[in-house]
C-alpha cells in the first residue's frame, strides 16, 4: 500500500487520543511533554503521504471532535473554526448566506480547516484568491507543553505584533497543535464557465497565460493536465496539456470574458472551446483525481510564467 493508507498503518500502533475540547488537547500533549512522548497531529489523513514518513510516533492527536464553528460573521466576512472542521461541512454553511471559504484543495470531503493550514494544500482557485496565507488572519494553537497561545485577530487588516498565522501555514504540526483559525471569506459567484484549451505544448501553455495577464482578464481558476496520451508518471509523457481557465464571478461578466478569451484564441491559432457545465465538471474532477498517482508518487513544483517551459520540459 502506499501514500496516505501507509502512513495510517504506521500509526496504528500508537496511542489514539481524540479531544472533544481544546483543554483535552492541551492536557494530552502536557501528558506526553512530561512523558517525553512522541506525538502526530492527525485531521482527516489526506496529505500524510506529504514529507518523509512518520516515524517513532507514540501518540496520535485526532482532531475529528474537535469541529465546533466558535465565530461566524457573515457581515464582516469572517469566519472561526475549530482544527476538526471538514472544508465541505463548513462550504455547505457559508452558502446559506451566499459565502465561501475560496480552497478548493483535493479531498475536500474530508479535509480538515486545521490540517489544511498545516499542509498548506491549495486547488486551482489559488489562481485568483491566493493560497491559505493570503486567507488566513488569526489562529490559536497549543504549544508542546500544553501552553496555549494566538496570533491575528478577527479582522481583515491586522498589522499588529508577529504574524503567527502565515508562520503556521506549511508548518505541518512542526511548531504546534493548530487549536482554531479564522478566515477571511468571499462572497459565493453567482456562476462560472471554463474554457478549454484541448492540446497545448508547455511553450503555448506559457503563452497563454501571459496573454490572460496582457489581456487583463481575472479567472478564478486555472489548471493544466497532462495529455490524456501521457502516463500519470511522465513515463510516456507525449510533451502535450489540457489548460482549463474558468471564468467566476457574476454572469454578465463571465460571459464577457470567456469570449473575450476565445476570440484571443482565435486570433493567437490556439484552439479553444467553452465547456458545458457537465464537461467542465468532469475536467476539474480529472484535475483532483490527478492527485492520486497510482504509484503514491508526488510532486510540487512552483515557477514563474516565464518559466513554465523549461520546468515541465524538465519533469
Amino acid at each position: 500500500m502506499s501514500g496516505a493508507g501507509a502512513s495510517l498503518d504506521a500509526l496504528a500502533a500508537a496511542r489514539q487520543e481524540r479531544p472533544a475540547t481544546l483543554s483535552e488537547a492541551a492536557e494530552v500533549l502536557r501528558r506526553a511533554d512530561r512523558d517525553g512522548e512522541r506525538v502526530l497531529f492527525l485531521g482527516g489523513g489526506t496529505e500524510l503521504s506529504l514529507g518523509a514518513p512518520p516515524t517513532g510516533v507514540e501518540v496520535v492527536l485526532g482532531t475529528e471532535r474537535l469541529e465546533r464553528i466558535v465565530e461566524y460573521a457573515p457581515l464582516d466576512q469572517i469566519v472561526t473554526v475549530e482544527s476538526g472542521v471538514r472544508l465541505a461541512s463548513l462550504q455547505e454553511l457559508l452558502a446559506r448566506s451566499g459565502q465561501m471559504l475560496a480552497l478548493d484543495p483535493p479531498w475536500a470531503a474530508r479535509a480538515t480547516l486545521g490540517g489544511l493550514v498545516a499542509t498548506n494544500a491549495f486547488g486551482p482557485r489559488r489562481t485568483r484568491y491566493g493560497s491559505i496565507r493570503d486567507l488566513i488572519i488569526g489562529i490559536s494553537i497549543v504549544r508542546a507543553d500544553g501552553t496555549e497561545a494566538r496570533g491575528g485577530g478577527k479582522v481583515v487588516k491586522n498589522v499588529a505584533g508577529f504574524d503567527v498565522p502565515k508562520l503556521m501555514v506549511g508548518s505541518l504540526g512542526t511548531l504546534g497543535f493548530i487549536a482554531t483559525v479564522t478566515f477571511r471569506l468571499y462572497p459565493r459567484p453567482e456562476t462560472e464557465r471554463t474554457v478549454l484549451f484541448p492540446d497545448l505544448d508547455a511553450d503555448a501553455v506559457r503563452r497563454v497565460v501571459l496573454a490572460l495577464r496582457e489581456a487583463q482578464l481575472e479567472p478564478g481558476a486555472g489548471a493544466a493536465l497532462v495529455h490524456e496520451g501521457g502516463d500519470d508518471l511522465g513515463v510516456r509523457f507525449d510533451g502535450r496539456f489540457e489548460l482549463g481557465v474558468r471564468f467566476e464571478g457574476f454572469e454578465a461578466g463571465v460571459r464577457q470574458q470567456a469570449m473575450k478569451l476565445l476570440e484571443l484564441a482565435t486570433r493567437r491559432g490556439w484552439g479553444a472551446e467553452s465547456l458545458g457545465a457537465e464537461i467542465a465538471r468532469a475536467f476539474w474532477a480529472r484535475h483532483d483525481d490527478a492527485r492520486e498517482s497510482p504509484a503514491g508518487f508526488r510532486a510540487k513544483l512552483a515557477a514563474q510564467p516565464m518559466d513554465l517551459e523549461r520546468v515541465a520540459n524538465a519533469a
